[in-house]
């Protein structure tokens, strides 16, 4: 009778396929995990609706409360053509340098960056 070695090492398809069932597993735990902490904050933000802090048992839970500019309607209340450079910056529009490139026939390498790798298990 023949027996397998069962400390013989995986082949990378098998490695992979290890690892693709991992990151799936665990992308569906931090998925149902983000949810369940989602809905917890959401449920004390609705008992707490103002900022402060608050005692729960042995916990302390603190609620903040944040005013952040709406740059929607300050472009309607202070348009551009004219506040101009008083407040606001100018910023390169990629899409039409890269059209502004491929009609100087210039290669976009020199102006790229690349990031680090990106794995998604679908």
């Amino acid at each position: 009778m023949t027996t397998q070695n069962t400390n013989s090492p995986l082949t990378a398809v098998e490695q992979d396929i290890r690892d693709a069932a991992e990151v799936a597993t665990l992308e569906q735990h931090i998925e149902n995990l983000t949810m369940r902490l989602k809905d917890a904050k959401a449920r004390i933000a609705e008992r707490h609706p103002e900022k402060g802090d608050y005692v729960a048992g042995d916990f302390k839970i603190r609620v903040t409360v944040t005013n952040t500019l709406d740059a929607k309607k300050i472009a309607e209340a202070f348009p551009p053509e004219t506040f101009g450079d008083t407040i606001y910056k100018r910023a390169v529009d990629t899409e039409r340098f890269k059209a502004h490139m491929l009609v100087a026939g210039r290669d976009l390498a020199e102006f790229q960056k690349q990031s680090a790798p990106s794995v998604k298990v679908l």
